[in-house]
């Protein structure tokens, strides 16, 4: 994720150092959604689906995506979806792409500038995670990543 996304922000420039310190957990799963041009309508409402059926899988403690993506409201100060659940992707991607890509988490972006890739996170409760321990969460996550490229 890093070689895409890879940035001289100074934020970006922070992270990596904090993440240098920090032990890394080893039950994140990092799952990079890409298309040959920028994301359709249909693609865009199949990797929503994605993001909500991945936080059900059993094994998955929390997940999020450019879709979970909350603002707060400067005039009623509430939090907000950035993207409202019920948003119909087909009447204008881009924009919808140029929205989620300006809305950054700590200002690491989850959708590339040409709107054809994106980044989802799934952290797997805690335990001891070994690609044999891991093993029936991915086998979910192939099965559901199957449905979206359908």
């Amino acid at each position: 994720m890093r070689q895409i996304f890879q940035s001289d922000h100074p934020a970006f420039e922070q992270f990596e150092a904090f993440a240098q310190d920090v032990a890394q957990p080893d039950g994140d799963l990092i799952v990079l959604a890409e298309a040959e041009s920028p994301f359709t309508g249909d693609q865009l409402e199949a990797l929503r689906d994605f993001a909500l059926d991945g936080q059900l899988v059993e094994g998955i403690a929390f997940g999020t995506s450019p879709f979970a993506a909350l603002q707060i409201d400067p005039d009623s100060g509430e939090l907000r979806s950035v993207i409202d659940a019920g948003a119909d992707f087909s009447d204008n991607p881009s924009a919808i792409m140029e929205r989620l890509r300006q809305y950054s988490f700590a200002d690491i972006p989850t959708i590339d500038a040409d709107h054809r890739r994106m980044v989802f996170l799934f952290a797997m409760d805690d335990g001891d995670h070994t690609l044999e321990t891991s093993a029936p969460v991915i086998a979910e996550f192939e099965s559901l990543l199957a449905e979206v490229e359908a």
